[in-house]
């Protein structure tokens, strides 16, 4: 009765080491490795295309950014030096035509920080405007349809991101646009902490239960 037991496990065990050797052999790693690869290349080759063109525009806006900065420190400058130097030269008993030169000097930093403020309020007010808008559109377009996943539904439209393929999600991963893998299935599985072999259906590309199928 033992010796039968040991043979058993033994077959087992040979088993085993049989399916490991031809899981190993028949796993498409190198194949998917090849393809996520390619894919990176192509990636790298398009954003260094652009990546001049991006250079150049995000030089425009540093510029476009330090000026403004220059603006507004410039405006403080005056107002603060105008507050300073009327402090200093504050005389109660002075009237407006009989006042001293720093007083007068204050006077007039301040009336030059309120021209320069009305000189360039307007830039200061398109850039809250440009911000709030574009702030605001990405929070009820992208965020708000993200976390109430109409965003996945947009995404999951069949022949949109690609219009020979009916789901591109499945195309992408699977080499087969005709398989049911959305992108809200894909992200429900991930909060539900679910496995990547199941969240992204690779049994369509190897089928792992056959392999750990240790039956005899």
């Amino acid at each position: 009765m033992v010796s039968d037991h040991l043979i058993y496990i033994k077959n087992v065990l040979e088993a085993i080491g049989s399916n490991m050797t031809r899981f190993t052999k028949t796993l498409p790693v190198q194949k998917m490795l090849a393809d996520f690869t390619l894919y990176l290349t192509q990636s790298e080759a398009y954003v260094e295309d652009y990546f001049p063109v991006v250079e150049q525009y995000d030089f425009y806006r540093w510029l476009c950014g330090l000026l403004v900065c220059c603006m507004v420190v410039l405006i403080l400058v005056f107002y603060y030096l105008g507050l300073l130097c009327g402090t200093c030269g504050y005389d109660r008993n002075a009237t407006p035509t009989t006042r001293g030169c720093i007083s007068n000097t204050g006077g007039n930093f301040l009336m030059a920080g309120v021209g320069f403020s009305f000189l360039f309020a307007w830039a200061l007010m398109l850039i809250v405007v440009v911000t709030f808008v574009a702030g605001g559109n990405v929070e009820k377009l992208v965020c708000e349809p993200f976390e109430e996943k109409t965003l996945f539904k947009i995404l999951d439209t069949p022949y949109l991101l690609n219009w020979h393929w009916k789901h591109y999600l499945s195309g992408i991963i699977l080499k087969n646009p005709n398989i049911n893998l959305t992108f809200e299935k894909v992200y429900s599985d991930c909060k539900e902490n679910k496995g990547i072999y199941t969240s992204l259906r690779l049994e369509h590309l190897f089928d792992i239960y056959e392999f750990l199928n240790v039956s005899m």
